[in-house]
């Protein structure tokens, strides 16, 4: 899809060389790939026409082709959240239970109890640090990290501070993706 703002050009041999490799690699990427599943068949057919040779025609299939790849890892990280929310409620429910247990062994005054599954037993834990006056612990029990501020660091080079050893690098173009 053209933008309308732009005139008709022709690629230049060593252009259509370089988009031809890009595009078979990216279609036989995607054509071997045991991951890309029947659902993603759209992903797929986008990259699969080996008859699309013109270099406009095969950007807008891959910039296509990008958008449903985005698409399918937004969904893959809604299903992410919603299994980790899962498990945190089992996680939290296992803690509510292990107290349950605990107070349990310790009212019936019993230090171990079998069931069908499982055993849960009282045992002595190891003993934990207890620190009465951190003012008093040597130096050497202390980590010191030195920590580099890179936004206030920035933000000055950009005011035209000169700080020895940091400058502005010059800006790199970077690829921009609009869904339409």
């Amino acid at each position: 899809m053209s933008d309308g703002n732009s005139a008709p050009r022709v690629p230049s041999g060593l252009q259509l060389e370089r988009v031809m490799s890009a595009w078979q690699q990216a279609r036989d990427l995607y054509a071997t790939d045991p991951t890309v599943l029947e659902d993603e068949e759209v992903i797929r057919s986008a990259l699969a026409e080996a008859d699309v040779t013109h270099p406009d025609v095969l950007l807008d299939r891959t910039i296509d082709a990008l958008i449903w790849i985005e698409r399918r890892a937004a969904e893959a990280e809604e299903l992410r959240k919603e299994v980790v929310a899962r498990r945190d409620r089992y996680r939290a429910r296992a803690a509510t239970v292990r107290q349950i247990i605990e107070d349990l062994l310790t009212a019936l005054d019993m230090k171990a109890r079998r069931a069908k599954w499982g055993a849960a037993s009282m045992a002595m834990g190891q003993a934990s640090l207890v620190v009465t006056d951190e003012g008093l612990i040597p130096d050497e029990y202390f980590k010191t990290e030195r920590t580099l501020m890179r936004t206030p660091l920035a933000d000055d080079l950009e005011q035209g501070v000169i700080v020895p050893g940091a400058v502005l690098s010059n800006p790199a173009p970077y690829l921009r993706i609009r869904k339409l």
